[in-house]
């Protein structure tokens, strides 16, 4: 290799070992032989750990379709992954990422092995869901207003019936 090329691959390293998300590289079986450090922050187990299993260590808590669909698409079609999962951290956790998984093929089309990237979004979960619910709750409130609202306005003609029956006897 040339000097400027182990810079540029050195850079690419030192750049994939110090980002914040989630990527591991695996055999075309799915068995890890790479994952970067922000791997243990994410699912709890060290890249060493991880080395020689499948994602199944902490995968797997999602319907068996979505794991079929998603090996069709990366194993078979070739093509690319996205999409949110479900997987259980070492302690038990369970957690969302939007995962993107790629398979990376020879000239002859065969698979050479996968690269997946995750990023934890389980804090935007958690904030989605306290939004639906304060959604519903501002729901509730609006229909109750507007019943309210059509009530009183039901007891106002009541009222005004009323009054012009009482003036009438008067």
């Amino acid at each position: 290799m040339e000097t400027e090329e182990i810079e540029l691959a050195d850079r690419f390293e030192e750049a994939v070992e110090n980002t914040t998300q989630h990527i591991i590289i695996t055999d075309p079986d799915g068995v890890i032989v790479y994952a970067n450090a922000a791997v243990e922050k994410t699912t709890g187990y060290p890249p060493e750990e991880v080395m020689g299993n499948t994602p199944a260590l902490w995968g797997r808590q999602m319907p068996r379709e979505v794991f079929d669909n998603l090996w069709h698409t990366i194993k078979v079609e070739k093509k690319s992954f996205q999409g949110e999962l479900i997987n259980k951290r070492k302690d038990g956790q369970l957690y969302h990422v939007f995962a993107n998984i790629s398979p990376v093929v020879d000239r002859n089309g065969n698979v050479k092995f996968f690269i997946g990237m995750e990023t934890d979004i389980s804090k935007q979960k958690e904030f989605e869901k306290l939004l639906l619910k304060e959604k519903n709750s501002l729901e509730k409130m609006n229909k109750f207003m507007v019943d309210r609202e059509l009530r009183m306005a039901e007891l106002k003609k009541e009222n005004d019936r009323l009054r012009e029956i009482t003036e009438k006897i008067d």
